[in-house]
Protein backbone atom coordinates (compact mmCIF):
# COMPACT_ATOMS: atom_id res chain seq x y z
CA UNK A 1 0.00 0.00 0.00
CA UNK A 2 1.13 3.60 0.52
CA UNK A 3 3.93 2.91 2.99
CA UNK A 4 5.74 0.66 0.53
CA UNK A 5 6.91 3.83 -1.23
CA UNK A 6 10.05 5.24 0.37
CA UNK A 7 9.06 8.87 -0.17
CA UNK A 8 5.64 8.45 1.40
CA UNK A 9 7.02 6.42 4.30
CA UNK A 10 9.63 9.14 4.90
CA UNK A 11 6.91 11.79 4.82
CA UNK A 12 4.98 10.00 7.57
CA UNK A 13 8.16 9.50 9.61
CA UNK A 14 9.30 13.13 9.33
CA UNK A 15 5.80 14.42 10.09
CA UNK A 16 5.55 12.45 13.33
CA UNK A 17 9.09 13.41 14.31
CA UNK A 18 8.42 17.12 13.78
CA UNK A 19 5.20 16.80 15.75
CA UNK A 20 7.15 17.25 18.96
CA UNK A 21 7.48 20.90 17.94
CA UNK A 22 3.76 21.25 18.56
CA UNK A 23 4.30 20.10 22.14
CA UNK A 24 6.84 22.81 22.96
CA UNK A 25 6.37 25.57 20.41
CA UNK A 26 4.86 27.96 22.90
CA UNK A 27 7.51 27.34 25.54
CA UNK A 28 10.04 30.13 25.50
CA UNK A 29 11.32 29.53 29.03
CA UNK A 30 15.04 30.00 29.61
CA UNK A 31 15.56 31.40 26.14
CA UNK A 32 14.28 28.46 24.12
CA UNK A 33 12.09 29.24 21.13
CA UNK A 34 10.38 27.53 18.25
CA UNK A 35 11.59 27.25 14.67
CA UNK A 36 8.06 27.58 13.26
CA UNK A 37 5.27 30.13 13.76
CA UNK A 38 2.44 28.99 16.07
CA UNK A 39 -0.14 28.56 13.28
CA UNK A 40 2.14 26.20 11.34
CA UNK A 41 3.00 24.32 14.50
CA UNK A 42 -0.69 23.81 15.30
CA UNK A 43 -1.26 22.53 11.77
CA UNK A 44 1.60 20.05 12.21
CA UNK A 45 -0.08 18.87 15.40
CA UNK A 46 -3.21 17.92 13.43
CA UNK A 47 -1.20 16.38 10.60
CA UNK A 48 0.71 14.33 13.18
CA UNK A 49 -2.40 12.42 14.21
CA UNK A 50 -3.38 11.95 10.58
CA UNK A 51 0.08 10.47 9.94
CA UNK A 52 -0.35 8.06 12.88
CA UNK A 53 -3.75 6.97 11.55
CA UNK A 54 -2.39 6.42 8.03
CA UNK A 55 0.56 4.46 9.44
CA UNK A 56 -1.72 2.16 11.44
CA UNK A 57 -4.39 1.67 8.74
CA UNK A 58 -1.75 1.01 6.10
CA UNK A 59 -0.06 -1.50 8.38
CA UNK A 60 -3.34 -3.27 9.01
CA UNK A 61 -4.05 -3.43 5.28
CA UNK A 62 -0.66 -4.69 4.14
CA UNK A 63 1.29 -6.51 6.82
CA UNK A 64 -0.77 -7.30 9.89
CA UNK A 65 -1.33 -10.90 10.92
CA UNK A 66 -1.51 -12.32 14.43
CA UNK A 67 0.60 -15.25 13.20
CA UNK A 68 3.52 -12.85 12.62
CA UNK A 69 3.67 -11.75 16.26
CA UNK A 70 6.70 -13.35 17.92
CA UNK A 71 7.28 -13.95 21.63
CA UNK A 72 9.63 -10.93 21.70
CA UNK A 73 7.02 -8.67 20.11
CA UNK A 74 4.32 -10.24 22.27
CA UNK A 75 6.05 -9.27 25.50
CA UNK A 76 5.59 -5.59 24.69
CA UNK A 77 2.00 -6.24 23.65
CA UNK A 78 1.30 -7.87 27.02
CA UNK A 79 2.66 -4.77 28.77
CA UNK A 80 0.50 -2.36 26.79
CA UNK A 81 -2.38 -4.81 26.75
CA UNK A 82 -2.55 -4.75 30.55
CA UNK A 83 -2.58 -0.95 30.49
CA UNK A 84 -5.39 -1.10 27.92
CA UNK A 85 -7.42 -3.53 30.04
CA UNK A 86 -6.95 -1.23 33.03
CA UNK A 87 -8.14 1.67 30.87
CA UNK A 88 -11.35 -0.25 30.03
CA UNK A 89 -12.50 0.54 33.56
CA UNK A 90 -12.78 4.15 32.40
CA UNK A 91 -15.35 3.45 29.67
CA UNK A 92 -18.29 4.39 31.87
CA UNK A 93 -16.90 7.88 32.42
CA UNK A 94 -15.69 8.90 28.97
CA UNK A 95 -17.63 12.14 29.20
CA UNK A 96 -14.82 13.43 31.40
CA UNK A 97 -12.04 14.95 29.21
CA UNK A 98 -9.19 13.57 31.37
CA UNK A 99 -10.69 10.08 31.38
CA UNK A 100 -11.28 10.20 27.64
CA UNK A 101 -7.68 11.28 27.03
CA UNK A 102 -6.25 8.45 29.13
CA UNK A 103 -8.47 5.86 27.47
CA UNK A 104 -7.39 7.11 24.04
CA UNK A 105 -3.74 7.02 25.16
CA UNK A 106 -3.64 3.33 26.10
CA UNK A 107 -5.87 2.21 23.24
CA UNK A 108 -3.57 3.98 20.77
CA UNK A 109 -0.40 2.61 22.38
CA UNK A 110 -1.67 -0.97 22.15
CA UNK A 111 -2.66 -0.60 18.47
CA UNK A 112 0.61 1.14 17.53
CA UNK A 113 2.80 -1.44 19.27
CA UNK A 114 0.76 -4.23 17.69
CA UNK A 115 0.80 -3.04 14.07
CA UNK A 116 3.87 -0.91 13.35
CA UNK A 117 6.63 -3.40 14.27
CA UNK A 118 5.12 -5.70 11.64
CA UNK A 119 4.94 -2.85 9.14
CA UNK A 120 8.65 -2.05 9.38
CA UNK A 121 9.33 -5.78 9.08
CA UNK A 122 7.33 -5.86 5.84
CA UNK A 123 9.18 -2.75 4.64
CA UNK A 124 12.56 -4.43 5.29
CA UNK A 125 11.49 -7.53 3.38
CA UNK A 126 10.35 -5.43 0.41
CA UNK A 127 13.29 -3.00 0.31
CA UNK A 128 16.07 -4.93 2.02
CA UNK A 129 17.79 -4.18 5.32
CA UNK A 130 20.52 -1.93 3.94
CA UNK A 131 18.06 0.15 1.91
CA UNK A 132 15.86 0.58 5.00
CA UNK A 133 18.81 1.67 7.15
CA UNK A 134 19.91 4.13 4.46
CA UNK A 135 16.41 5.59 4.25
CA UNK A 136 16.27 6.03 8.01
CA UNK A 137 19.74 7.60 7.96
CA UNK A 138 18.70 10.20 5.34
CA UNK A 139 15.65 11.04 7.46
CA UNK A 140 17.89 11.39 10.52
CA UNK A 141 20.23 13.64 8.55
CA UNK A 142 17.34 15.88 7.47
CA UNK A 143 16.01 16.16 11.02
CA UNK A 144 19.52 16.89 12.29
CA UNK A 145 19.87 19.82 9.89
CA UNK A 146 16.44 21.09 10.97
CA UNK A 147 17.60 20.75 14.58
CA UNK A 148 20.74 22.78 13.89
CA UNK A 149 18.67 25.53 12.26
CA UNK A 150 16.21 25.55 15.17
CA UNK A 151 18.98 25.72 17.76
CA UNK A 152 20.80 28.53 15.97
CA UNK A 153 17.57 30.52 15.69
CA UNK A 154 16.56 29.93 19.32
CA UNK A 155 19.77 30.07 21.33
CA UNK A 156 22.76 30.19 19.00
CA UNK A 157 24.28 27.19 20.83
CA UNK A 158 24.62 29.25 23.99
CA UNK A 159 22.15 27.10 25.92
CA UNK A 160 21.63 23.35 26.13
CA UNK A 161 21.35 21.78 22.68
CA UNK A 162 17.78 20.65 22.00
CA UNK A 163 17.58 20.26 18.22
CA UNK A 164 14.12 21.06 16.91
CA UNK A 165 12.42 19.66 20.02
CA UNK A 166 12.93 22.63 22.41
CA UNK A 167 13.19 20.15 25.30
CA UNK A 168 16.56 18.56 26.16
CA UNK A 169 14.94 15.68 28.06
CA UNK A 170 12.88 14.65 25.04
CA UNK A 171 15.70 15.43 22.61
CA UNK A 172 18.10 12.87 24.11
CA UNK A 173 15.41 10.14 23.93
CA UNK A 174 15.07 10.77 20.21
CA UNK A 175 18.75 11.35 19.54
CA UNK A 176 19.87 8.05 21.10
CA UNK A 177 17.88 6.26 18.38
CA UNK A 178 19.53 8.49 15.79
CA UNK A 179 22.94 7.43 17.16
CA UNK A 180 21.86 3.79 16.77
CA UNK A 181 20.79 4.41 13.16
CA UNK A 182 24.13 6.06 12.32
CA UNK A 183 25.99 3.18 13.99
CA UNK A 184 23.97 0.57 12.09
CA UNK A 185 24.86 2.23 8.79
CA UNK A 186 28.51 2.31 9.84
CA UNK A 187 28.42 -1.40 10.62
CA UNK A 188 26.80 -2.19 7.26
CA UNK A 189 28.90 0.37 5.31
CA UNK A 190 25.77 1.46 3.47
CA UNK A 191 27.17 4.91 2.63
CA UNK A 192 30.61 6.55 2.31
CA UNK A 193 32.48 6.99 5.58
CA UNK A 194 32.98 10.71 4.91
CA UNK A 195 29.20 11.06 5.36
CA UNK A 196 28.61 8.48 8.09
CA UNK A 197 31.48 9.30 10.47
CA UNK A 198 30.89 13.09 10.81
CA UNK A 199 27.16 12.48 11.28
CA UNK A 200 27.82 9.86 13.97
CA UNK A 201 30.26 12.13 15.80
CA UNK A 202 27.89 15.10 15.63
CA UNK A 203 25.01 13.02 17.03
CA UNK A 204 27.19 11.88 19.94
CA UNK A 205 28.31 15.50 20.43
CA UNK A 206 24.72 16.77 20.61
CA UNK A 207 23.75 13.98 23.02
CA UNK A 208 26.36 15.35 25.42
CA UNK A 209 25.84 19.01 24.53
CA UNK A 210 22.23 18.67 25.66
CA UNK A 211 23.59 18.60 29.21
CA UNK A 212 21.28 15.70 30.04
CA UNK A 213 22.43 13.10 32.56
CA UNK A 214 19.79 10.76 31.19
CA UNK A 215 21.25 11.21 27.71
CA UNK A 216 24.67 10.15 28.99
CA UNK A 217 23.12 7.09 30.66
CA UNK A 218 21.49 6.06 27.39
CA UNK A 219 24.69 6.56 25.44
CA UNK A 220 26.80 4.51 27.87
CA UNK A 221 24.25 1.68 28.04
CA UNK A 222 24.01 1.54 24.25
CA UNK A 223 27.79 1.44 23.83
CA UNK A 224 28.53 -0.85 26.78
CA UNK A 225 25.85 -3.46 26.05
CA UNK A 226 26.74 -3.60 22.37
CA UNK A 227 30.44 -4.06 23.13
CA UNK A 228 29.80 -6.83 25.67
CA UNK A 229 27.34 -8.72 23.46
CA UNK A 230 28.23 -8.43 19.79
CA UNK A 231 31.89 -7.50 20.11
CA UNK A 232 32.24 -10.15 22.85
CA UNK A 233 34.95 -8.23 24.64
CA UNK A 234 35.81 -9.56 28.07
CA UNK A 235 35.18 -7.81 31.37
CA UNK A 236 38.72 -6.41 31.54
CA UNK A 237 38.51 -5.09 27.98
CA UNK A 238 35.09 -3.63 28.68
CA UNK A 239 36.46 -1.79 31.72
CA UNK A 240 39.38 -0.50 29.66
CA UNK A 241 37.13 0.69 26.81
CA UNK A 242 34.66 2.20 29.28
CA UNK A 243 37.53 4.03 30.97
CA UNK A 244 38.64 5.47 27.64
CA UNK A 245 35.08 6.50 26.87
CA UNK A 246 34.82 8.07 30.31
CA UNK A 247 38.08 9.94 29.74
CA UNK A 248 36.77 11.16 26.39
CA UNK A 249 33.56 12.37 28.04
CA UNK A 250 35.60 14.13 30.73
CA UNK A 251 37.66 15.99 28.09
CA UNK A 252 34.46 16.87 26.28
CA UNK A 253 32.84 18.21 29.43
CA UNK A 254 35.91 20.18 30.47
CA UNK A 255 36.77 21.66 27.09
CA UNK A 256 33.49 21.37 25.23
CA UNK A 257 30.31 23.49 25.42
CA UNK A 258 29.40 24.97 28.79
CA UNK A 259 26.07 23.12 28.79
CA UNK A 260 27.92 19.80 29.13
CA UNK A 261 29.22 20.83 32.57
CA UNK A 262 25.73 20.19 33.88
CA UNK A 263 26.08 16.41 33.30
CA UNK A 264 28.43 15.94 36.25
CA UNK A 265 26.94 18.57 38.54
CA UNK A 266 25.53 16.49 41.39
CA UNK A 267 25.22 19.23 43.98
CA UNK A 268 22.00 19.63 45.93
CA UNK A 269 21.01 22.71 43.95
CA UNK A 270 21.44 20.86 40.65
CA UNK A 271 19.65 17.68 41.72
CA UNK A 272 16.86 19.08 43.88
CA UNK A 273 16.24 22.58 42.60
CA UNK A 274 17.40 22.49 39.01
CA UNK A 275 15.84 19.20 37.90
CA UNK A 276 13.33 18.89 40.72
CA UNK A 277 13.21 15.13 40.19
CA UNK A 278 14.28 13.90 43.63
CA UNK A 279 11.94 16.30 45.39
CA UNK A 280 9.10 15.20 43.09
CA UNK A 281 9.84 11.50 43.63
CA UNK A 282 9.81 11.93 47.41
CA UNK A 283 6.34 13.48 47.13
CA UNK A 284 5.12 10.69 44.86
CA UNK A 285 6.25 7.99 47.28
CA UNK A 286 3.87 9.41 49.88
CA UNK A 287 0.97 8.84 47.47
CA UNK A 288 2.24 5.39 46.54
CA UNK A 289 2.30 4.30 50.19
CA UNK A 290 -1.18 5.73 50.71
CA UNK A 291 -2.59 3.14 48.28
CA UNK A 292 0.32 0.71 48.15
CA UNK A 293 -1.76 -2.42 47.50
CA UNK A 294 -4.03 -1.52 44.56
CA UNK A 295 -2.80 1.89 43.41
CA UNK A 296 -4.73 4.84 42.00
CA UNK A 297 -5.56 3.49 38.53
CA UNK A 298 -4.32 4.68 35.13
CA UNK A 299 -5.67 8.18 35.82
CA UNK A 300 -3.74 8.21 39.11
CA UNK A 301 -1.40 11.00 38.15
CA UNK A 302 -4.35 13.32 37.60
CA UNK A 303 -6.09 12.18 40.78
CA UNK A 304 -3.10 13.05 42.96
CA UNK A 305 -2.75 16.41 41.22
CA UNK A 306 0.38 15.72 39.15
CA UNK A 307 0.05 18.12 36.23
CA UNK A 308 3.15 16.98 34.36
CA UNK A 309 4.88 13.62 34.09
CA UNK A 310 6.56 11.87 36.99
CA UNK A 311 9.97 11.70 35.23
CA UNK A 312 10.06 8.01 36.12
CA UNK A 313 8.05 5.35 34.28
CA UNK A 314 8.45 2.84 37.08
CA UNK A 315 7.10 5.23 39.72
CA UNK A 316 4.14 5.91 37.43
CA UNK A 317 3.43 2.18 37.28
CA UNK A 318 3.51 2.03 41.09
CA UNK A 319 1.04 4.92 41.21
CA UNK A 320 -1.22 3.13 38.73
CA UNK A 321 -1.17 -0.41 40.11
CA UNK A 322 0.29 -0.29 43.63
CA UNK A 323 3.55 -1.80 44.85
CA UNK A 324 3.01 -5.54 44.09
CA UNK A 325 1.58 -5.37 40.58
CA UNK A 326 3.32 -2.12 39.65
CA UNK A 327 6.69 -3.69 40.47
CA UNK A 328 5.75 -6.72 38.38
CA UNK A 329 4.83 -4.46 35.44
CA UNK A 330 8.14 -2.60 35.69
CA UNK A 331 10.15 -5.83 35.83
CA UNK A 332 8.17 -7.17 32.86
CA UNK A 333 8.98 -4.11 30.75
CA UNK A 334 12.68 -4.37 31.60
CA UNK A 335 12.56 -8.10 30.75
CA UNK A 336 10.89 -7.35 27.41
CA UNK A 337 13.68 -4.89 26.54
CA UNK A 338 16.41 -7.27 27.75
CA UNK A 339 15.02 -10.35 25.99
CA UNK A 340 16.04 -9.06 22.56
CA UNK A 341 19.68 -9.71 23.46
CA UNK A 342 18.90 -13.32 24.40
CA UNK A 343 17.43 -14.02 20.96
CA UNK A 344 20.85 -13.54 19.34
CA UNK A 345 22.35 -16.78 20.68
CA UNK A 346 23.24 -19.29 17.95
CA UNK A 347 22.15 -16.84 15.26
CA UNK A 348 25.53 -15.74 13.97
CA UNK A 349 25.02 -14.21 10.55
CA UNK A 350 25.93 -11.03 8.76
CA UNK A 351 22.89 -9.20 10.14
CA UNK A 352 23.52 -10.05 13.80
CA UNK A 353 25.44 -6.84 14.49
CA UNK A 354 22.40 -4.70 13.64
CA UNK A 355 20.11 -6.89 15.72
CA UNK A 356 22.46 -6.67 18.72
CA UNK A 357 22.64 -2.90 18.28
CA UNK A 358 18.89 -2.29 18.40
CA UNK A 359 18.50 -4.82 21.22
CA UNK A 360 21.07 -2.75 23.12
CA UNK A 361 19.05 0.35 22.23
CA UNK A 362 15.93 -1.18 23.81
CA UNK A 363 17.90 -1.91 26.98
CA UNK A 364 19.00 1.75 26.96
CA UNK A 365 15.29 2.60 26.75
CA UNK A 366 14.64 0.60 29.93
CA UNK A 367 17.47 2.45 31.70
CA UNK A 368 16.42 5.91 30.53
CA UNK A 369 12.86 5.33 31.71
CA UNK A 370 14.12 5.58 35.29
CA UNK A 371 14.25 9.34 34.59
CA UNK A 372 11.31 9.85 32.19
CA UNK A 373 7.89 8.27 31.70
CA UNK A 374 7.71 8.48 27.92
CA UNK A 375 6.78 4.80 27.53
CA UNK A 376 3.38 5.92 28.82
CA UNK A 377 3.13 8.89 26.45
CA UNK A 378 1.50 8.99 23.04
CA UNK A 379 2.36 12.53 21.92
CA UNK A 380 6.11 11.95 21.85
CA UNK A 381 7.60 10.84 18.52
CA UNK A 382 9.86 8.59 20.59
CA UNK A 383 7.04 6.01 20.55
CA UNK A 384 7.55 5.54 16.81
CA UNK A 385 11.30 5.03 17.27
CA UNK A 386 10.68 2.26 19.80
CA UNK A 387 8.30 0.34 17.56
CA UNK A 388 10.79 0.65 14.70
CA UNK A 389 13.55 -0.82 16.91
CA UNK A 390 11.28 -3.68 18.01
CA UNK A 391 10.39 -4.38 14.37
CA UNK A 392 14.05 -4.45 13.29
CA UNK A 393 14.98 -6.91 16.07
CA UNK A 394 11.89 -8.97 15.22
CA UNK A 395 12.91 -9.18 11.57
CA UNK A 396 16.53 -10.12 12.16
CA UNK A 397 15.88 -12.80 14.78
CA UNK A 398 13.18 -14.79 13.02
CA UNK A 399 14.19 -18.34 11.99
CA UNK A 400 15.44 -18.21 8.41
CA UNK A 401 15.83 -14.44 8.50
CA UNK A 402 19.34 -14.57 7.02
CA UNK A 403 18.21 -16.43 3.91
CA UNK A 404 15.13 -14.25 3.38
CA UNK A 405 17.03 -10.97 3.78
CA UNK A 406 19.90 -12.06 1.56
CA UNK A 407 17.39 -13.07 -1.07
CA UNK A 408 15.74 -9.65 -0.83
CA UNK A 409 19.14 -7.99 -1.21
CA UNK A 410 19.75 -9.89 -4.42
CA UNK A 411 21.99 -12.75 -3.34
CA UNK A 412 21.16 -15.97 -1.56
CA UNK A 413 23.39 -18.40 0.32
CA UNK A 414 24.01 -21.74 -1.37
CA UNK A 415 21.48 -24.42 -0.52
CA UNK A 416 22.81 -27.89 0.16
CA UNK A 417 20.79 -30.39 -1.88
CA UNK A 418 21.60 -34.15 -1.56
CA UNK A 419 22.73 -35.81 -4.80
CA UNK A 420 20.74 -38.78 -6.17
CA UNK A 421 22.33 -42.19 -5.52
CA UNK A 422 24.77 -43.56 -8.10
CA UNK A 423 23.15 -46.68 -9.69
CA UNK A 424 26.60 -48.14 -10.51
CA UNK A 425 27.96 -47.81 -6.98
CA UNK A 426 28.53 -51.11 -5.08
CA UNK A 427 25.83 -51.92 -2.56
CA UNK A 428 26.42 -52.36 1.15
CA UNK A 429 24.33 -53.75 4.04
CA UNK A 430 23.57 -50.17 5.14
CA UNK A 431 21.51 -49.73 1.94
CA UNK A 432 18.85 -52.04 3.41
CA UNK A 433 18.85 -50.65 6.97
Amino acid sequence: MLSRYSFFWSFLFITIMLASTSESAYSVDEGYGSLLPPAIVQLIGYVRWLAWIVFVLDGLATTFSFKKITRYHGRFLIFYGILFVAALTLVGNLADPVTRKEFFRYTSLLVIFMVLPLQIEGFIHRKGLDATLKLLFYNVLLLTFIGIAATLRATGFTFRYTGWVDNPNQFVLINIFFVAIATANLLRRTLPLYLLVPTFLFLVYTQLASGSRNGLVGLLVLAGVFLMTYAKVGVAQTIAISSLLGLGVWFFVKYGPESALRIFDFGREAIYEDTGRLDLWEQLWAFIWERWLFGWGVTGRHIIGLSGNSHNSYLSLLIFFGLPFGTLMGVWFIWACLSGLLLQRDRENQFTSVSYLFSAYMLAVAAMMAFEDSILGIGSPWVLLNVLAIGIVNTLTRPGAEFVLQRDLGFAPPISVPLPPDPNAPWSPEDFS
